[in-house]
């Protein structure tokens, strides 16, 4: 998304702003157990997707099938703590690297939408 587009498209998807927050920002942590707890949604910009796969805080919502499940409630791993994982929660990612150049590992834990200018 070299232009930017689609995190303002992921912004105002919703009729409000989305809160986002750079892959960089040491508030992250926070912000995403936060958006987790309210079912909310986040907009995690400027993101290496190579290193998201591995990144302890992601790892586990990268990999859905391992969500905790008590009863009805979800619940997720962000580093070594349970979080819950109220319906409605989304997250989203923004790279400035081309859809062309990502691995295939990346390509079958994501949903990519390429917003590239043809």
């Amino acid at each position: 998304d070299p232009h930017g587009i689609a995190e303002k498209w992921l912004k105002n998807r919703d009729g409000f702003e989305t809160p986002s927050i750079s892959y960089a920002d040491p508030h992250l942590k926070n912000c995403l157990e936060a958006a987790l707890l309210r079912g909310s949604s986040l907009v995690v910009t400027s993101v290496d997707p190579e290193a998201l796969l591995e990144d302890p805080l992601f790892k586990h919502l990268c990999r859905c099938k391992q969500a905790i499940k008590t009863g009805s409630q979800k619940k997720t791993l962000i580093v070594n703590k349970e979080i819950d994982c109220s319906p409605g929660f989304s997250l989203y990612f923004t790279t400035g690297i081309d859809a062309g150049r990502l691995s295939p590992q990346v390509l079958t834990r994501f949903h990519v939408i390429d917003f590239s200018p043809l």
